[in-house]
């Protein structure tokens, strides 16, 4: 069976282009923040935070619909294996 691709690829382009823009908008932010080193440093580990745990929710999320996806096709056959077999 042959898998078919979800996004296109100017879908992809366009999501790590807005990815990197706004990363790097936000760094630039705290570049010229005129606070003290250490409150720049907070601003920073929560930006990395949200950053990196954007990125484990969609591949949670990603990995649970495939997973759901490939049950409900294994007990599919199964049911059509089952009726075959009779």
């Amino acid at each position: 069976m042959k898998k078919r691709k979800r996004n296109t690829q100017h879908f992809t382009f366009l999501a790590w282009a807005a990815f990197a823009i706004f990363t790097a908008l936000m760094l630039v932010g705290l570049y010229t923040l005129e606070e003290p080193l250490f409150v720049k440093g907070y601003y920073f580990m929560g930006t990395i935070g949200i950053i990196v745990s954007s990125f484990m929710v969609a591949k949670v999320t990603r990995d649970n619909q495939d997973d759901m996806e490939d049950s409900y096709y294994e007990e599919d056959s199964k049911g059509k294996k089952d009726k075959l077999d009779i």
